[in-house]
């Protein structure tokens, strides 16, 4: 084989990941509030890992003496192994996380949800082997892949919802031509609360102010303490120099979706405000819906826009940094929630695959038990047939 036809074998491996990069890219460019976006993008990475692996096997093949091909095949046989000890390592620093959340901030469910999830995690991987290892009887067997299909399910999508919501969180433009930014609350119980929403006001500000003529909308009608959380908020932006006039405020929110649906109605109520007070020669260049972005915590920035999408409601959304502690228990809270929200199509997803898994699996077996004796009259069949 020459080298020429070597590296176009080479390069036509890349077609596939090229193909899906470019639906990713495609659907990115649509509607990146789509989970179709984590899986694409998952998926380039998956089919680029592969075709990196059969690429170095390939060149091993035909090349086995060079010593580019030695390097490469050397470095796989480090960087491989190394990459089978990366889920063991997210887990042991998710219980990590999970545990020094529970230490600064005590004992409460919220708090907990890092710790139980790399614990289920920790407790399949090293445990449910060993309980399929006691029973060997067929429906066992089943059973163990059934179950691990479905943890794999679970795995798989809090994957692609973390892809997603970097996706989210990326803007190749920067924050431009926004007339709104609605920066998301939350109770107000505990002072480490409060600094979160206080990162979550200053991330709101930053983009403001990069985009004149803009305004701010607090919302958020949480009460604790005697302190509402959007008038809070909006104390807070004064302070920081941002004009009163500039500020809208939103109380009836006491939920994500509330949140977002009130501050929509309302910014919208303010637009045609605005709208009315124009010339009309310039009232007419001005789009129809006013352009605007949500701002919260980072891991919560992902299912205020998934809500938004569901209502028809076009947005972007900006995410405040938030500890790496809070934020590895929240995103696991928040992978929970998205369940609850999609609970309907996860629920027809489940049943539809427990009824094709057991029909399939429990036919399959029967089949299989069957054989021999299938086998045993055909070849006496055969015999007198042919005799």
């Amino acid at each position: 084989m020459t080298f020429g036809i070597a590296i176009g074998i080479l390069l036509f491996l890349h077609i596939p990941v090229l193909i899906v990069f470019g639906l990713f890219l495609l659907s990115y460019h649509r509607e990146p509030r789509r989970l179709r976006c984590g899986v694409l993008l998952a998926l380039s990475g998956i089919l680029l890992g592969l075709t990196l692996i059969t690429e170095v096997i390939f060149l091993n093949m035909i090349l086995p003496d060079a010593a580019v091909t030695r390097f490469i095949y050397r470095l796989m046989m480090v960087v491989l192994p190394a990459l089978g000890l990366l889920p063991m390592l997210l887990i042991l620093a998710t219980m990590g996380a999970g545990i020094s959340n529970l230490v600064q901030n005590g004992l409460h469910q919220r708090n907990t949800f890092s710790l139980f999830f790399s614990l289920a995690v920790l407790a399949y991987m090293v445990l449910w082997p060993l309980v399929k290892g006691l029973r060997t009887d067929s429906f066992s067997s089943l059973l163990y892949v059934y179950i691990s299909m479905i943890f794999t399910y679970t795995i798989l999508l809090k994957t692609i919802l973390t892809l997603t919501s970097e996706i989210n969180l990326r803007h190749r433009k920067g924050p431009k031509g926004l007339s709104y930014v609605v920066v998301l609350g939350r109770p107000l119980k505990r002072e480490k609360l409060v600094e979160m929403v206080h990162g979550r006001v200053d991330k709101g500000i930053e983009i403001y102010r990069m985009n004149e003529g803009s305004r701010l909308v607090m919302s958020g009608g949480y009460e604790a303490d005697g302190m509402v959380t959007c008038d809070a908020m909006a104390a807070y932006a004064k302070e920081q120099g941002v004009p009163e006039e500039d500020i809208l405020i939103e109380r009836n929110g006491s939920s994500t979706e509330s949140m977002v649906l009130e501050s929509y109605a309302l910014l919208c109520e303010d637009y045609e405000k605005r709208q009315l007070q124009e010339p009309p020669s310039l009232r007419e260049a001005l789009p129809a819906i006013p352009k605007f972005a949500v701002v919260s915590s980072a891991y919560h920035v992902l299912r205020a826009l998934l809500l938004a999408r569901r209502q028809g409601i076009a947005c972007i959304g900006y995410g405040a940094r938030t500890s790496l502690v809070i934020s590895m228990n929240a995103f696991v809270r928040e992978y929970l929630l998205y369940l609850k929200i999609t609970k309907k199509a996860q629920l027809i997803l489940l049943v539809v695959f427990t009824v094709i898994f057991w029909t399939v699996g429990l036919l399959l077996q029967h089949y299989l038990a069957l054989s021999p004796q299938i086998m045993e009259t055909g070849q006496q069949f055969a015999g007198r047939w042919l005799g």
